[in-house]
C-alpha cells in the first residue's frame, strides 16, 4: 500500500519492491487519506486511519 503525497515511500517505489515478490500474489492500493490527517504523510495513517481499517476490513472479507 502506498499513501499519496508520501515522498518517503512514493508508490512508485512501492510497486517496485512489490515487484521483487515473485512467489507471491500482491494486491497494491495507493491510500488518499482525509483531511484530517496531519504532519508527514509517512505517519499520517496512524492519526486518520479509517480509509486504512475499512480497505483493510473490505479486502478480508472478499478472500
Amino acid at each position: 500500500m502506498a499513501i499519496k503525497g508520501d515522498a518517503m515511500a512514493p508508490p512508485g517505489g512501492v510497486r517496485g519492491l512489490a515487484g521483487k515478490l515473485t512467489s507471491a500474489r500482491v494486491t497494491y492500493w495507493e491510500l488518499a487519506l482525509g483531511g484530517s490527517a496531519t504532519g508527514g504523510r509517512h505517519c499520517a495513517w496512524i492519526r486518520d486511519s479509517a480509509a486504512l481499517v475499512e480497505r483493510v476490513r473490505s479486502f478480508a472479507d472478499r478472500t
